[in-house]
């Protein structure tokens, strides 16, 4: 039944309450003027109670539209998020990125890191690092140029070769 439908039920049966007051009351009959009182009070209350239905039903099948629609932004900004990072990841934009997906304190095994002091306390992973000079790094050399400390081999002979100055 569609909604112009029964809207026309309605006023049938509102239209039949209706004439049977008016007939009832032309004949002076009290007990059927009543009746017809009665019919039209119980009619009007179960129309109510059928559009609170319709509207409870309605408010709860919204509820869920929102719900739903709720969830898909969420999903939505995610999987934004993602192809974001995924697009700094490729155009070299996300470094940083890339920095933070390794394990914090890792390192190359060769460098070695100095803290900058810094006015400010910070916590440790964002205090600020600085490259140590290579001397430095890398210990004393002997009269023969070879490290005290160890170092990768490929790397020897261009520490070999710096002139180091006392």
């Amino acid at each position: 039944m569609s909604l112009t439908e029964s809207k026309d039920a309605m006023l049938q049966i509102a239209r039949h309450c209706a004439d049977s007051y008016a007939q009832a009351s032309a004949k002076g009959d009290s007990s059927a003027m009543v009746e017809s009182v009665t019919q039209a009070k119980n009619y009007a209350r179960s129309v109510s109670q059928v559009s609170d239905a319709i509207l409870y039903s309605g408010t709860h099948i919204m509820k869920q539209l929102e719900a739903q629609q709720q969830s898909l932004r969420d999903l939505d900004g995610k999987v934004t998020n993602v192809s974001n990072s995924f697009h700094n990841l490729k155009t070299g934009a996300g470094e940083g990125a890339l920095n933070r997906l390794r394990i914090r304190g890792t390192r190359p095994p060769t460098t070695k890191w100095r803290k900058i002091d810094s006015a400010t306390v910070q916590p440790p992973y964002l205090q600020p690092y600085k490259r140590i000079p290579l001397q430095e790094r890398m210990g004393d050399f002997d009269d023969i140029g070879i490290c005290l400390q160890p170092v990768a081999r490929s790397k020897v002979a261009n520490y070999v070769s710096t002139p180091l100055t006392p």
